[in-house]
């Protein structure tokens, strides 16, 4: 999603915003608590090399196959545990995989944030797609070619528990300001879920755009 605004003062515009998400935040407790995450990481072990980790429609081994991974997946988001299973995205949909099959990873974080590393994000209407890595941002969307990004802050909203966090990055003529939260979120195309949601801000000078997004971290095969 893309919102545009003309505006001389940056600051003012960046303050607003961060306040309008942390006041909806923090006012709505019923529906957090419906749609927040709290994603972990894992890779597939135990399964031979010649064979592949069925994921499933329920976590239930007698249930609908809907998906696999591969015999060494690794980096695995895992939305959510039950009974011994881990709910996981797949490339179209969602699945439940048996947790005796994963073994949980450690994921470095990005500066001082509590995002993981190897982040990737995009939106819809136009197309639009970053990759966080390091110590930059790499965008690119239907009417720009990839662009690179120097990040030079990363860091969580102190007051809500790590849940969201902000980047910072700043280009040759535009800055990036990206507000990143672990909830539910949807592509609109697609039966699968995305753990995180973006809010970004692309500044430049007299001008300002908006958009939204989903976040995930790449799976590695």
């Amino acid at each position: 999603m893309l919102y545009r605004a003309q505006n001389s003062n940056t600051v003012t515009l960046l303050i607003v915003l961060i306040l309008v998400i942390t006041l909806s935040i923090v006012s709505s407790d019923a529906i957090a608590q419906d749609i927040s995450t709290s994603p972990r990481y894992f890779k597939v072990s135990g399964v031979a090399s010649d064979d592949i980790l069925n994921a499933r429609a329920n976590p239930d081994s007698s249930a609908v196959i809907v998906g696999k991974l591969v015999h060494n997946a690794s980096r695995v988001e895992v939305f959510r545990e039950q009974s011994g299973w881990a709910q996981v995205a797949l490339d179209e949909n969602m699945g439940w995989v048996s947790m005796r099959f994963l073994t949980e990873i450690k994921v470095s974080n990005i500066g001082k944030s509590t995002l993981p590393e190897g982040l990737s994000c995009g939106g819809t209407e136009p197309f639009w797609g970053l990759a966080i890595s390091g110590s930059q941002i790499r965008y690119s969307s239907m009417d720009q070619s990839e662009r690179t990004y120097a990040i030079t802050e990363a860091d969580r909203f102190h007051n809500l528990g790590g849940s969201t966090n902000f980047v910072l990055a700043q280009g040759s003529d535009e800055q990036l300001t990206a507000i990143i939260s672990n909830q539910i979120c949807s592509d609109g195309m697609s039966d699968r879920d995305y753990p995180r949601r973006i809010d970004l801000l692309s500044t430049k000078v007299g001008a300002t755009i908006g958009q939204s997004g989903c976040c995930q971290v790449s799976q590695v095969r």
